[in-house]
């Protein structure tokens, strides 16, 4: 076999290659090599014989993985030569090609924070996926590591990161200004020196406004929560409206299937302030952090909640989490 062509992804995405190849019909075997993976394309005048994935994936998710790579090299051999007992596939990638260059849009090391919705988009209606999907980016994780956390493919998680953008639930953070800043507070809290202001006026007016804020921030607002029942990590209940009730009772909105739980046992509702609870004079108490809730009482993220003897985990997912924290102060 001769190689026709060779490149990195770096320089020549698989959203310009792929497209390149089947617009101009070309055949040959198409090796494309990162960290340990590798897949291999036959091609045969712009369509899809067969694919080989060192990671066992079907042609389809091949193609639309390829997409997601953001390195690694590449050749174009100009034979095709299928595996023994290979079935040509005879695949028109064409709707695929486009679907990738969706899935594109986004890098497993992008960031994303989770915007607290004005007026009517409390009410967005999220799938359990999407909501999960949301309440592990408001923990401050790459799109890598949420697609880890949820045991998905990256390409599978992409289309719940664009219905969240698309909805204004999130927003992507930008890195290189949260790095700078990062900088900026390790400094001043060692004792070291922030780096240099561009210009002087832009600085002394930074520090006005620092020296005007109070050293105490509010509480920021929650825009979502969730109760997972411990030891079934599948087992979540997103929090995502005004109110939920809480009992054995088939009426309640997080029904609770065990006989230490009372009928109606407890209330978690969203203020202001954030998640709220409090016991409804259940039989057998609830419990936070191993306290008795005796009055309303704010939950905070990773609180461990009892309903009787069924145990759940809180989880908020804001843009800030919920809390008080101090400002570094300037010298």
């Amino acid at each position: 076999m001769r190689v026709i062509l060779q490149g990195s992804l770096e320089h020549f995405p698989a959203a310009e290659l792929l497209p390149l190849l089947v617009a101009h019909a070309h055949s040959g075997t198409l090796v494309v090599e990162e960290k340990g993976k590798r897949v291999r394309i036959f091609l045969r005048r712009g369509k899809v014989d067969w694919t080989e994935a060192s990671d066992g994936l079907g042609a389809e998710e091949v193609l639309l993985d390829l997409f997601t790579w953001r390195g690694g090299e590449f050749s174009l051999q100009d034979d095709v030569i299928l595996p023994d007992g290979a079935r040509a596939l005879d695949l028109d990638p064409t709707i695929l090609i486009e679907e990738g260059k969706r899935r594109s849009e986004y890098r497993p090391d992008q960031m994303f924070s989770v915007v607290n919705p004005p007026g009517d988009r409390d009410q967005i209606s999220l799938s359990p996926d999407e909501f999960n999907a949301l309440f592990r980016i408001g923990g401050g994780r790459t799109l890598a590591q949420v697609a880890t956390d949820l045991g998905r493919a990256f390409a599978d998680v992409v289309p719940l990161i664009r219905t969240l953008q698309a909805n204004g639930l999130i927003r992507e953070i930008d890195q290189s200004r949260l790095a700078e800043e990062t900088f900026q507070v390790s400094a001043l809290s060692s004792g070291g020196e922030a780096p240099p202001a561009v210009d002087e006026s832009t600085e002394n007016d930074r520090r006005g406004r620092l020296s005007s804020t109070p050293k105490t921030k509010t509480r920021a607002r929650t825009i979502a929560g969730s109760l997972t029942v411990q030891g079934a990590a599948a087992d979540v209940h997103p929090l995502l409206d005004n109110e939920y009730l809480i009992g054995r009772d088939s009426a309640n909105t997080i029904v609770l299937a065990d006989v230490s739980v009372s009928s109606k046992h407890a209330r978690v509702a969203r203020t202001a302030e954030g998640f709220v609870i409090e016991d409804l004079k259940s039989r057998n108490g609830t419990f936070v952090n191993g306290e008795r809730v005796t009055d309303k009482r704010i939950l905070e993220d990773n609180d461990v909640v009892r309903f009787g003897r069924v145990i759940l985990t809180f989880n908020v997912a804001t843009e800030t989490k919920a809390g008080e924290m101090t400002n570094p102060e300037l010298k």
